[in-house]
């Protein structure tokens, strides 16, 4: 098990302290997303290290790890719901865009929506809970 002297040091401190609350063994869920069209958003929960394997193939094609929706071509953008795997004050977010090499969004964002425990995250793609930036846009560039 690595140790905090171990870790990179080019990692954020909450990255190497912190907890993964969008981890799937912990108990994060995918819950709605507007597109699955390259890979199921559950794949984007995995705690392994994202992988490429050229020849494994499924369903959807081309197996792809991580989250991956095909190029909208009307300037709309997807999104998708995750239950994280606790409530918890977010530190700080980590988008891992190791795979991106070609045609991948140019921005990203990140909202937060706080729900009482007795209530179930609406499937649909509306959410009618306010919802709070949780870090600014940030570039995929």
């Amino acid at each position: 098990m690595p140790t905090i002297e171990t870790l990179n040091p080019d990692v954020p401190l909450y990255a190497r302290t912190g907890i993964n609350l969008a981890s799937e063994g912990l108990g994060a869920r995918a819950v709605s997303c507007t597109n699955e069209f390259f890979a199921p958003l559950e794949r984007m929960l995995h705690d392994s290290v994202p992988e490429f394997f050229a020849d494994r193939f499924d369903d959807h094609g081309n197996w792809m790890d991580g989250w991956q929706t095909q190029r909208r071509r009307d300037g709309g953008h997807d999104d998708a719901v995750v239950k994280l795997a606790a409530p918890r004050l977010l530190l700080g977010c980590n988008v891992d865009k190791a795979q991106f090499t070609v045609n991948y969004a140019p921005g990203g964002k990140i909202e937060t929506v706080s729900l009482p425990l007795t209530r179930k995250p609406a499937r649909s793609r509306s959410c009618d809970t306010e919802r709070t930036a949780a870090v600014r846009t940030i570039s995929l560039a």
